[in-house]
């Protein structure tokens, strides 16, 4: 409190912002996803993180070969395996991820799933670097992923994004798919920044200002 008034502290500032973007949250990620499938001809996904796992919330497109047989709105888990995971995983510090990823192997889906820990944390500093993800057949044979974060105002990840194709169409069209799903990304990641009340607030804070 100062001079009489409350000072809105950083966390109360957190809670807030998140309140009121996930609130609106699945509404304005389907557009994107619409979007997304339409501009790459693929299965588009979204998922966020919750209960501090992975967990797929949409999907939109066409059942098919390139499909991700298991990966359903409602699936959680495999955050290592699936760039959509990568993406997600890359923001949050290792004790906040699944037990899964607290062991010295991980669970092996394929033969080119990531399983120890060394390597995963040089793939997430390249996710932090490049600003997306990719899975090359790490989850289920001939199917390949391309995921980038949906941000808010702050610059911190509400959700991601992903597509699905086939092994053979992602060796011949990687750049495309890459371009396509950063390109959405920001695209909705720009809507959340009106959603966010708070943002001047949060900024002034984090560089110890008084807002």
């Amino acid at each position: 409190m100062s001079r009489g008034l409350f000072t809105l502290g950083p966390k109360i500032a957190e809670l807030f912002r998140g309140y009121v973007a996930s609130w609106t949250l699945p509404q304005r990620l389907e557009p994107a996803l619409l979007e997304l499938r339409d501009r790459a001809a693929a299965r588009a996904y979204a998922g966020m993180w919750a209960a501090d796992d992975l967990e797929i919330t949409w999907v939109r497109g066409r059942r098919g070969a390139s499909e991700l047989q298991d990966v359903s709105p409602g699936f959680r888990g495999a955050a290592h395996a699936l760039a959509i995971g990568k993406v997600l995983l890359a923001t949050r510090p290792p004790l906040r991820w699944p037990s899964y990823l607290r062991q010295p192997r991980f669970p092996e889906y394929t033969p080119t799933t990531i399983t120890s820990p060394g390597r995963l944390y040089e793939e997430l500093a390249d996710v932090r670097a490049k600003g997306y993800a990719v899975d090359v057949e790490e989850f289920a044979p001939d199917v390949c992923c391309v995921a980038a974060p949906v941000l808010d105002g702050s610059g911190r990840p509400l959700a991601a994004i992903a597509v699905s194709v086939g092994e053979k169409r992602y060796r011949r069209d990687v750049a495309s798919l890459i371009r396509y799903v950063r390109e959405t990304a920001r695209t909705t990641s720009a809507l959340f920044t009106d959603l966010d009340p708070l943002r001047d607030v949060v900024t002034a804070i984090a560089a110890g200002q008084n807002p």
